[in-house]
């Protein structure tokens, strides 16, 4: 329930930003104005070795912005965030112990988030293929794309708020995945068609959109689904439960050593298994 309200009140703002106001949220409660400085777009650039690395834990917190993910780096991280408000200036705090190296990167703290069709905030990030990745991504207002086919992920956890969201798995992976997906207002494609060598489990919680999941075809897959206000359409997976537990499995998933076990709970908005 709650979550339904805060993607309620993101709607409002996205309606809000049709006037292209700012909003400014400090202790006296909340002001709606247009007092913000819109300038030339800003790119800040992202650079860091390798070194002695040996796992990265990386955090984005997008509050407004687009953001793109690929691997492909021969660093740990690059990329640039571009932006036209000096206020948006990115923080990027790094931490390491023991080999471990943690990231996070996020807006600074700001009492004034400006919406409208004027706005530039967007995150480019490529990282190393080959450390393994803990990566959790907070998206408020955007859409993202997030490829993590060329990249030795491990565990994944995305919360969205407004904004389409495509997620793909399409490469090699020999490590097990633990995957937390939280939707919000739009739709959810997740591409799980890479070559799994360990098992993956993944709890998808929808929001207002639809959720589309492209399944692979040889190894063994399970699904259960909570419905909500939507309808299921459901491709090579057979149900195996009674009509009020809606439980999919495929014809490999008995046999298979390496499996996809999926749950999700649905919100309003149509899924869809193939």
């Amino acid at each position: 329930m709650k979550r339904f309200v805060l993607i309620l009140m993101s709607l409002t703002l996205i309606i809000m930003s049709f006037t292209g106001c700012t909003i400014r949220i400090g202790d006296k409660g909340i002001k709606v104005g247009k007092t913000i400085e819109i300038g030339d777009t800003i790119v800040d650039n992202i650079q860091e070795p390798i070194g002695d690395t040996k796992e990265l834990q990386l955090k984005l917190s997008a509050a407004i912005g687009d953001v793109n993910i690929i691997g492909g780096s021969n660093k740990l991280i690059e990329g640039e965030i571009k932006y036209n408000v000096k206020a948006w200036k990115p923080v990027i705090i790094i931490d390491e112990d023991n080999y471990k190296k943690k990231i996070e990167i996020k807006p600074p703290k700001t009492d004034d988030i400006h919406f409208g069709n004027d706005n530039v905030y967007t995150w480019n990030i490529q990282l190393n293929e080959q450390v393994p990745l803990d990566i959790i991504a907070n998206i408020g207002i955007g859409k993202s794309n997030l490829n993590f086919s060329e990249l030795n992920v491990q565990n994944i956890k995305v919360d969205t708020g407004v904004g389409d969201s495509n997620i793909i798995l399409n490469g090699v992976y020999n490590s097990p995945i633990d995957i937390e997906i939280k939707g919000g207002l739009g739709n959810t494609d997740i591409n799980l068609k890479g070559d799994f060598n360990e098992n993956v489990t993944a709890d998808i919680q929808g929001g207002l959109g639809d959720i589309d999941i492209l399944l692979p075809k040889d190894i063994g897959v399970k699904v259960e689904v909570e419905l909500g206000l939507g309808d299921i359409k459901v491709n090579g997976l057979k149900k195996v439960s009674e009509d009020n537990e809606k439980i999919y499995k495929n014809d490999l998933y008995d046999k298979s050593n390496v499996k996809i076990i999926l749950k999700i709970e649905a919100g309003m908005g149509d899924i869809k298994l193939r």
